[in-house]
């Protein structure tokens, strides 16, 4: 009897596992595109400034994509908000003009800011400036709030974290480089990255990619992104082929999860982008891999990418069923983030 009973307890574990790999399964697009078609709404508020929202699954995109808001503001426009992030945290990307973020301006193509859980930010967009805000939803609780404790005994007391381009190229930043771009083409062709390490074990690491290559050499081989991955264009337009290929331009964005195997290549736009030209000029300068001068480069900036650990940067080596050279799925697939995900943890009244 009690041998039957364990028999019958075993196969409700197993049914119960397998209900939970399959509903995990449907649950997690390979991909998510962030363009006007699956925006979940649009509005321009008070200031006069246009707000694109899409509601996300996972603040830190890797078992799903984040939340995304643009902001744009056009000229004799401005956007102001302060308070404490108490959704998770957030991360403020610069596609042109100029971000402030607890005083600090930020006016290079590409800059970031990067805002904990349940820290607080007095923000400032200037007119004539693209903002994406990526992670978990925007949201500012009043400032009033009091916050929570934050130990120290895992960087917990880390709130907040600067990406500057100008750092990054002038050197002022050890923690930032200003380094070839060893994928695109495979490694041979005209394109740099600015990639910032971690400075603790909570802040994220971040890079923006300068993609002068030409036409033919314009790719990056298939491969997967370990921890997911999004895809910020900031200027040109981004391809990513599977059975169909989806592109992104500027104001869009992309989600990879980290189960695809995919390639993708890169499209001038004939527009000129004066930040990007700008970024690229500063770039490129004294460098021998590329012309300071190229026309309508393609940058973008890529999340859960790691400078400094190789299981936090695109994955090669690993195909589906050992298809190199053709896109392809892993059906399941452990993985993790690139940085420790800090969460609020709150208590009851004690009785």
């Amino acid at each position: 009897m009690r041998s039957s009973t364990l028999a019958v307890a075993a196969v409700m574990v197993a049914a119960l596992l397998l209900d939970d790999v399959e509903s995990s399964e449907i649950g997690v697009p390979l991909q998510f595109v962030y363009n006007e078609t699956s925006s979940d709404r649009a509005f321009t508020d008070a200031s006069g400034c246009k707000f694109v929202q899409w509601d996300g699954t996972d603040q830190n995109g890797v078992a799903g994509y984040p939340w995304i808001t643009s902001i744009e503001c056009p000229e004799g426009s401005s956007f102001e908000a302060e308070g404490i992030a108490d959704r998770g945290h957030l991360r403020f990307f610069l596609k042109q003009g100029s971000l402030t973020a607890n005083g600090r301006e930020l006016t290079l193509q590409g800059d970031a800011y990067w805002m904990n859980e349940a820290s607080f930010v007095e923000l400032a967009i200037g007119e004539n400036t693209f903002v994406y805000v990526v992670g978990a939803e925007f949201r500012l609780k009043n400032a009033s709030y009091d916050g929570a404790h934050r130990s120290t005994s895992f960087d917990g007391d880390v709130t907040e974290r600067y990406y500057s381009g100008h750092d990054a190229i002038s050197g002022a930043d050890a923690l930032a480089a200003n380094g070839h771009d060893g994928h695109i083409g495979n490694g041979t062709t005209s394109a740099r990255d600015l990639v910032f390490s971690k400075n603790t074990t909570v802040d994220p690491p971040s890079v923006t990619v300068l993609n002068c290559a030409p036409q033919a050499e314009s790719y990056v081989w298939y491969h997967t992104h370990p921890a997911g991955a999004m895809y910020i264009p900031y200027a040109g337009e981004i391809c990513f082929d599977t059975d169909v290929t989806e592109c992104i331009v500027p104001g869009e964005a992309r989600w990879v999860s980290p189960n695809l195997f995919y390639k993708e290549h890169f499209n001038k736009l004939s527009e000129v982008d004066d930040a990007a030209q700008t970024l690229v000029k500063l770039a490129f300068a004294g460098n021998t891999d590329g012309d300071a001068t190229c026309e309508h480069p393609v940058t973008f900036g890529v999340t859960n990418f790691d400078p400094d650990d190789v299981s936090g940067q695109p994955n090669f080596d690993d195909a589906p069923g050992g298809a190199f050279n053709q896109w392809g799925v892993f059906r399941t697939l452990i993985v993790r983030t690139t940085s420790i995900v800090t969460k609020t943890v709150s208590v009851g009244d004690r009785r």
